[in-house]
């Protein structure tokens, strides 16, 4: 199990090509990548994202610079890393920061990934 996950980090830091399916984008292979990571390291919420150690920040960091070409993207990569991630609260709070902002949108995706997140009564 260790060697695979080393495998696949030395994959992801030297930019070895994965078999992976070709309508995927660079940002859902980053996001991908990061999800896995961090899930594979012991981080589970948007909370233990932000407090990652720093060997696990500087692998973040790689993984966005070997596959986002530009700010947009890593702004879209983080986007969807805070939405994976993030609890109820969280993704409430993070639809008011992007209806400030005007970006309806992301506020669609945002308010579908809540009523998902939310227990059936």
């Amino acid at each position: 199990m260790i060697i695979k996950k080393f495998k696949r980090f030395n994959e992801n830091l030297f930019g070895i090509k994965r078999n992976r399916k070709v309508e995927q984008s660079n940002i859902d292979n980053c996001v991908q990548d990061i999800l896995e990571f961090i899930k594979d390291n012991g981080y589970e919420t948007w909370d233990d994202f932000v407090e990652i150690n720093t060997f696990g920040r500087k692998v973040v960091n790689m993984l966005i610079d070997n596959n986002c070409k530009n700010m947009d993207e890593v702004k879209e990569v983080k986007f969807l890393i805070r939405l994976k991630l993030s609890d109820v609260p969280q993704l409430e709070e993070m639809l008011k920061e992007y209806e400030k902002l005007e970006d309806y949108e992301k506020c669609q995706i945002i308010k579908s990934q809540i009523e998902n997140k939310k227990p059936l009564n």
